[in-house]
């Protein structure tokens, strides 16, 4: 099944984990199972199906942060908000030293234009690790929206120091030198 989702035959690998599941006695390689099958129905986009499946892994083990994670991005891929953001705080209560939880939650804002805000999820992800290139380019984003010119090039700069293949980075960088221009 791994190898089939893998290789983007994402069908055949739901049928397998399907199969898979009804051999399995084992709660730790269940809950694997669901995890793997609901990412592949989020891949496909068929959000509800992949959230269902996602929330029987979490009902099974409400500990595990990748969980939280992909369910939270399952709900903000379907347009369910409240739920998303309720899983993406749940998985920083279980481990405040995840980034990637911060990141989300900052992208959460930014989806909301709520900039500030995720300035502020970004300060806590970049907290944790300063070398993250995709805090200091979506902080850079944030910081264009709310006309913060000079810390967006900032950030931009150093985000292009730390990952030149980035062509998100580039994109916004280009996005700050036309608000110059502009102002």
């Amino acid at each position: 099944a791994l190898v089939k989702h893998s290789t983007a035959r994402i069908h055949l690998a739901i049928n397998d984990y399907k199969k898979q599941l009804a051999l399995l006695v084992d709660s730790e390689l269940i809950v694997m199972n669901y995890v793997n099958q609901g990412s592949a129905y989020v891949y496909l986009r068929e959000f509800d199906s992949g959230i269902h499946i996602l929330r029987q892994a979490l009902a099974l083990d409400s500990s595990q942060i990748g969980i939280w994670n992909n369910l939270g991005n399952a709900y903000q891929e379907s347009g369910k908000k409240t739920e998303a953001l309720y899983c993406f705080n749940k998985l920083i209560a279980l481990d405040p030293k995840f980034v990637g939880g911060y990141i989300n939650i900052g992208l959460f804002y930014q989806g909301e234009n709520q900039h500030q805000k995720a300035i502020e999820q970004f300060n806590k992800a970049l907290a944790l690790d300063n070398n993250l290139a995709l805090g200091y380019s979506n902080r850079a984003y944030s910081y264009l929206k709310i006309k913060k010119m000079k810390q967006a090039m900032t950030d931009i700069t150093k985000s292009i120091q730390l990952f030149e293949s980035n062509s998100y980075a580039y994109r916004v960088r280009g996005e700050i030198y036309l608000a110059q221009k502009e102002d």
